[in-house]
C-alpha cells in the first residue's frame, strides 16, 4: 500500500476510534442533560410566573401584609422615583401607606421575561400598570426588574427596580360610540335641531347628519360629519363639513359620563375656529351636548346652552 494510503487509513482507523472513545465517555449523554436542564427552567419559569401572579392578587386585595410575604427578609425595592426601601418590614409599611392614598388602586403585570440564572435564581422582566387611571389621561406604567431567590419551596423577591414609562393613551375602540345610533330630536333658542347617527359599510366610521331650522326663518343649516379611528394615533377622530362652508377636525376622549371632542376648524372666509364639545348620556334615553371655550379668529364666543337631546319621533 502506498504512503497516501496508509495515512488515510491511519486518519480513518483514529477517526473511529476517537469517535467510539467520546460515545462510550458520555459524550452521546449531552442531549439528555440539554433536555433535563430545559425541564429545570421551565419549571423555574412556571414557579416564578405562578409566585408574580399572586404577588399581583396580594396587590389586588390591598393587603400589604400578603404582599411582604412575597419578599425575601432583607430584600431591597427602589421605586421609580429612586426611594429605596429595605427589608420586608419597610416594604410592608410603605405599601400600607400607598394603599391608605390610594384605597382602590390596582396592579396589571406583563410579564416580558422569566429568566433561569441557577436552580435558586431568576430574573423576571415586564411592565406593571396602576390602575384606575384618569379618563382620557396618558397610562403611567412603570418597568420592572426582578431578581427572585428559592429559599426552601419558596420564590421570593430579593430585589426589584422601578422605572417609570408612558404607554400613551388607550387606544379608543369606536364602538364606545354605538349609543349615539339613531335619530335626536331637541330644540334650543328657538331653533328645531335634528342629528342622526349611523355605521357606514364596515361599522369602519360613524357618520352624523346634522340640520337646525329657526323657527322665525326657512333657511336650514347642515352639515356632515365623519367619526373614525386616526391610524396613526388610534384615537378617535372626526372631520366635519357644513353646508357654509366651514370645515373642522376634532380628536375625540372619553369622559366619566360621555366624551369630549376639541374642534379646530375654518370659516368658509378662512378665520380660524376653536371650540370644545361634550357629549354625555342622560339619565333616561337621552343625551345632552354643549359647546364651550369657543372663538372665531380673535374672537371669544359665548358658551352655548347645554342642550338635550331625545329620540326623534315624526308626527
Amino acid at each position: 500500500m502506498d504512503t497516501f494510503r496508509q495515512c488515510m487509513s491511519l486518519f480513518v482507523l483514529c477517526a473511529c476510534v476517537l469517535a467510539d472513545g467520546l460515545l462510550s465517555s458520555g459524550w452521546a449523554q449531552t442531549q439528555p442533560q440539554r433536555d433535563a436542564s430545559r425541564e429545570a427552567s421551565s419549571a423555574t419559569e412556571a414557579a416564578v410566573r405562578k409566585s408574580a401572579e399572586a404577588y399581583c392578587e396580594s396587590f389586588n386585595q390591598r393587603d400589604a401584609k400578603a404582599i411582604a410575604a412575597h419578599w425575601d427578609q432583607d430584600a431591597l425595592y427602589v421605586n421609580e422615583d429612586g426611594e429605596r426601601f429595605q427589608g420586608r418590614e419597610a416594604i410592608e409599611k410603605e405599601h400600607e401607606q400607598f394603599f391608605q392614598l390610594n384605597p382602590e388602586a390596582t396592579l396589571t403585570l406583563e410579564i416580558e421575561s422569566i429568566r433561569t440564572i441557577n436552580e435558586n435564581t431568576a430574573i423576571e422582566e415586564g411592565i406593571a400598570i396602576l390602575g384606575p387611571q384618569p379618563v382620557g389621561a396618558p397610562r403611567i406604567a412603570s418597568r420592572y426588574v426582578a431578581i427572585h431567590v428559592k429559599k426552601g419551596s419558596q420564590w421570593l423577591i430579593a430585589e426589584m427596580r422601578d422605572s417609570r414609562i408612558d404607554l400613551g393613551l388607550e387606544p379608543a375602540k369606536l364602538s364606545e360610540l354605538d349609543w349615539l345610533v339613531g335619530t335626536w330630536a331637541a330644540e334650543s333658542t328657538g331653533t328645531r335641531l335634528r342629528v342622526t347617527y349611523q355605521w357606514m359599510d364596515g361599522k369602519k366610521f360613524l357618520m352624523r347628519r346634522h340640520e337646525g331650522k329657526r323657527a322665525d326663518s326657512d333657511q336650514v343649516m347642515s352639515g356632515i360629519e365623519i367619526i373614525g379611528l386616526d391610524p396613526a394615533s388610534q384615537q378617535i377622530t372626526s372631520w366635519l363639513f357644513s353646508s357654509d362652508g366651514s370645515t373642522a377636525s376634532a380628536t375625540w376622549l372619553p369622559t366619566k359620563d360621555g366624551w369630549q371632542s376639541t374642534y379646530e376648524g375654518n370659516l368658509a372666509d378662512g378665520t380660524s375656529t376653536f371650540a370644545i364639545n361634550t357629549l354625555s348620556r342622560s339619565t333616561d334615553k337621552g343625551w345632552k351636548w354643549q359647546s364651550t371655550q369657543r372663538s372665531a379668529g380673535t374672537d371669544r364666543l359665548p358658551d352655548t346652552p347645554e342642550v338635550e337631546f331625545q329620540p326623534f319621533r315624526d308626527k
